[in-house]
């Protein structure tokens, strides 16, 4: 047998050698590991258990099943009763902890967890909103907690969110189009109660009153729908065949009865046109706080 062959026989016989003994190394660790956690849930004994502090959602049992601990809170990351048995958490499962008084653990669906990993987190159970003397609006479970916390200081005052002044936000801003095209401009308002939008058009560099949309306009229409919460709404005004005739300002204003009406401005103009036409050719907006 050539040198060549006996060396390369040599260097295999020490790599399998050493992938034994890692994978040795690496079994006695994890068993070792093991051992502990059940040795630790094993040797439970509630007379040494540490005293509880103050607890927002009520207390649970410890991943042993052992001690009581503070529940975990709404929006924290906690395990789901697939992680335990027998009422201890499972080997190999990272422990969070379970989640307290009208809330349940469950897998979040607004994440990429092809991305960050799959996660669960504490959801509240009780739907619906409270508006807190603070003025800030809770779920009813973090309102129950919140009571705790601030230690009555922080009561709820009524059902459903706080009254709050509009805000609005133009999704589609200043647009330069040509004749025949489509046009859309959306207003997004948020405010509770939820707002109304008013949609308005004033023509460049003329003196009149502005005009509510969609008015006489055979080619423009206006709708709304609900936004993703109760005090989101979203407006869309389209035009669906571009003339001068529709170059102009559009104002999308938003009120509600607490009385104050917020306002975005945007430009449309034909491509043709120059910005000298306009009263501006800067999209703003802005709050006009005039009672209605």
């Amino acid at each position: 047998m050539s040198i060549q062959l006996l060396l390369l026989y040599a260097n295999l016989i020490i790599i399998y050698a050493w992938k034994n003994n890692e994978n040795v190394d690496y079994n006695e660790q994890h068993m070792t590991v093991m051992k502990e956690i059940e040795d630790e849930c094993q040797k439970c004994d509630r007379k040494k258990c540490p005293p509880i502090t103050q607890c927002n959602v009520g207390t649970v049992r410890d991943k042993c099943g052992c001690c009581d601990i503070c529940a975990l809170e709404e929006a924290q990351l906690c395990n789901t009763p697939d992680d335990f048995k027998d009422g201890i958490i499972k080997s190999g499962i990272t422990w969070h902890g379970i989640c307290g008084t009208d809330l349940e653990c469950r897998t979040r669906t607004d994440i990429d967890s092809k991305v960050i990993g799959s996660q669960s987190i504490c959801y509240c159970v009780k739907l619906g909103k409270v508006c807190g003397s603070d003025g800030i609006t809770y779920s009813k479970c973090k309102m129950n907690a919140t009571i705790i916390s601030s230690k009555g200081k922080i009561i709820p005052i009524s059902e459903g969110p706080c009254q709050t002044v509009p805000s609005v936000k133009l999704t589609a801003l200043n647009q330069t189009v040509v004749e025949g095209a489509n046009v859309t401009l959306i207003c997004e308002a948020r405010g509770y109660p939820i707002p109304t939008i008013t949609w308005y058009f004033n023509k460049p560099n003329r003196k009149q009153d502005k005009i509510q949309m969609p008015g006489n306009y055979k080619d423009v229409t206006v709708s709304v729908r609900g936004g993703t919460e109760e005090t989101h709404t979203i407006s869309y005004l389209q035009i669906t065949s571009f003339t001068l005739e529709y170059e102009g300002e559009y104002v999308c204003m938003a009120d509600n009865i607490v009385g104050i009406k917020a306002q975005g401005t945007s430009l449309v103009r034909n491509v043709e046109s120059s910005s000298s036409s306009f009263l501006s050719s800067e999209t703003h907006l802005h709050y006009d706080e005039a009672r209605l």
